[in-house]
C-alpha cells in the first residue's frame, strides 16, 4: 500500500482511518480484542498467520493471553498509543526504518478486514481509502495525541 506521505525512520505520525461510509469498523468486544491482537502480530517482519496459531474457533480472550509466547521477530514500528472507537481508529507510532509504517498499515488494515468480513459474513472494502497521516514532530501535538 503505497502512501503519499514520505515518513523519515525515528520520526513520529499519527495514523488513522475509519470504516467505510463511516460505518463500524467494531462491532462488540471480540473485535476491539481482535484489532489489538492484530495490532501487535503485524507489528513483526516476520509473516505471522493469525489462523497458524490457534485451534479454530478460538476466542479473541485467548488471543491475547497467548501473544506473549509469539516469536514475532524485530518490530517494524514503535507504538506509543492506540484509541479505538467505533468507526475508527487513531495510532501513534515511530518508524524504525524506511518503509516500515506503509508495510505496518498494510498488513495491520488487510488482517483486519479479513477477519471482520468472515466474521460479520460480509465482503469488501471496511475501511474508507488508505490510512491517513500527521507527522507529530511536535512536542506539544505529541502531548495532545497521548493525552486525548
Amino acid at each position: 500500500m503505497s502512501h503519499r506521505n514520505n515518513f523519515a525512520a525515528g520520526e513520529f505520525y499519527h495514523l488513522y482511518n475509519r470504516g467505510t461510509e463511516k460505518r463500524n469498523i467494531f462491532s462488540n468486544k471480540n473485535d476491539y480484542q481482535r484489532f489489538v491482537s492484530i495490532l501487535y502480530l503485524c507489528n513483526s517482519e516476520k509473516k505471522i498467520h493469525i489462523n497458524d496459531l490457534l485451534p479454530r474457533g478460538s476466542t479473541s480472550g485467548k488471543i491475547l493471553h497467548s501473544l506473549g509466547n509469539i516469536d514475532r521477530g524485530k518490530a517494524l514500528v514503535d507504538i506509543g498509543a492506540y484509541c479505538l472507537m467505533p468507526n475508527h481508529f487513531h495510532l501513534l507510532v515511530r518508524e524504525q526504518a524506511d518503509g516500515n509504517i506503509s508495510h505496518f498499515m498494510q498488513k495491520l488494515m488487510t488482517a483486519y478486514t479479513m477477519y471482520f468480513n468472515t466474521r460479520h459474513e460480509r465482503s469488501g472494502a471496511l475501511f474508507q481509502g488508505k490510512f491517513k497521516s500527521t507527522h507529530a514532530g511536535e512536542d506539544r501535538y505529541l502531548k495532545y495525541l497521548i493525552s486525548v
